[in-house]
């Protein structure tokens, strides 16, 4: 099957231009779940009708067409295609280069996506574009076109800064160091995150706090808590500093957001109390938001506050919310608990989830957490206790590849200190699998 393709940005800011019509609507389910969905890059809108003649359901068909010439190594059949969407569409020379350059990583072209370097112009306007594809690729490619990107592009004027504000080329490029970094860590490359990490470090816009607050996080997860910290406490100051100098006057959303987080990052850096007075006061810089943006920032103040041993004050502000967004929390406070190696506040949490299919979407994903973490007795107990029959097999099928890494058989479970129950759990399950 060919894997379906969307020029997503490109045809979001091509139906400004020809007038095409737009609907929102909410969809079920990609066509194919490798797609990456118009409504990703402008959610929750996406595209119908047509272009000049083409279908943008077309125009994506005969883009994931390209693809396939390129795999097969036809460059040539790929570059036709795109020249008949290039026409139809009236893509300009730097959405091309956007397109090919997408095609191509997806391709596993990755010296053809290089040499397009010299066409990409202004990529930080293509920004999501070319990060979703990055996020799509595997980690060998992905650095293999960041690194040479982050050299290559110029650094941009004084007055290209100030005019892009937030989304300029440096902060691109330290969007992409982080993704990578974040890559290596998962794959259990710490060495080579934190080498990714401290290159980047030097694209630091320090004036950007919510940018700052990435790096922050990014350094706790690669366990540098040190650096983390360096970059913290000025962050902190100038948040507080910034705050201050206006009062009376209401707190932009986005800066009680960068407050809570800094809170939060204190707290999981296990500095409470010095996390505590930023979050007392987030939340008292709340009751002055308008509406609309309450809910947010009430959901990161609940799980920074939890993070910070307040697990009252946290749960209070859960059960002022309505339904959903309380339940929201439960299962963010649930997956929480279990990253942070606390399995018995994740299972109390987990408890509080009256929704039977979300409580079995939550517990498995603890399970998983827990499993991670080899805190397999505790993730037994969660996944025996899940509702739904298919999720409850899928989470001990989980433990059982898990445990079978551990140990070079299974008769040698019952050493591990993990239990009689998850010894008997394995073995009847084994036994289970291997049925005809």
């Amino acid at each position: 099957m060919l894997q379906r393709f969307t020029i997503g940005l490109l045809t979001c800011s091509l139906a400004q231009s020809v007038s095409v019509p737009t609907i929102a609507q909410t969809r079920p389910t990609p066509a194919c779940k490798n797609s990456i969905a118009v409504s990703q890059f402008a959610p929750p809108t996406y595209l119908t009708g047509s272009v000049r003649g083409i279908s943008l359901q077309q125009a994506e068909q005969r883009a994931a067409i390209a693809i396939e010439f390129l795999r097969a190594n036809r460059p040539d059949r790929a570059n036709q295609i795109n020249e008949t969407l290039r026409s139809r569409l009236e893509l300009s020379a730097s959405e091309m280069a956007v397109l090919r350059t997408i095609q191509n990583l997806e391709a596993g072209k990755n010296q053809a996506a290089i040499a397009l370097f010299s066409e990409l112009k202004r990529p930080e306007a293509y920004r999501r574009s070319i990060s979703l594809q990055l996020e799509r690729i595997p980690l060998q490619a992905k650095a293999a076109w960041i690194l040479p990107a982050v050299d290559y592009f110029p650094e941009p004027d004084e007055d290209e800064m100030n005019y892009q504000q937030q989304w300029n080329l440096p902060t691109l490029k330290a969007e992409w160091m982080l993704l990578l970094a974040e890559n290596y860590r998962t794959q259990g490359k710490a060495t080579e995150a934190v080498k990714i990490l401290d290159q980047a470090r030097m694209l630091l816009n320090w004036n950007n706090n919510a940018e700052a607050l990435q790096f922050v996080e990014a350094y706790r997860k690669a366990e540098q808590p040190e650096k983390a910290r360096t970059i913290l406490t000025p962050i902190t100051a100038q948040l507080l500093g910034r705050i201050e100098a206006q009062p009376g006057e209401t707190v932009r959303p986005r800066a009680i957001q960068n407050l809570i987080k800094a809170g939060h990052e204190l707290a999981l850096l296990k500095q409470s109390s010095e996390a505590l007075p930023l979050l007392n006061q987030a939340e008292a810089l709340i009751k002055s938001v308008d509406r609309s943006n309450v809910k947010p920032l009430q959901q990161s103040l609940v799980l920074a506050y939890a993070a910070a041993g307040q697990t009252t004050q946290a749960l209070q502000i859960v059960q002022n919310l309505d339904s959903r967004d309380a339940r929201e929390s439960y299962v963010a406070l649930a997956k929480q608990a279990a990253e942070l190696g606390d399995s018995r506040s994740a299972q109390q949490f987990l408890q509080s989830i009256r929704d039977q299919w979300t409580a079995s979407r939550a517990s498995f994903d603890v399970v998983k957490l827990l499993t991670d973490a080899e805190l397999f007795p505790a993730a037994y107990d969660i996944a025996t206790s899940i509702a739904d029959p298919q999720m409850r097999l899928e989470a001990m099928a989980k433990m059982i590849g898990d445990l079978s890494k551990q140990v070079s058989g299974f008769s040698k479970v019952t050493s591990l200190s993990i239990g009689a129950d998850v010894s008997s759990f394995v073995q009847g399950t084994v036994l289970f699998r291997s049925q005809p």
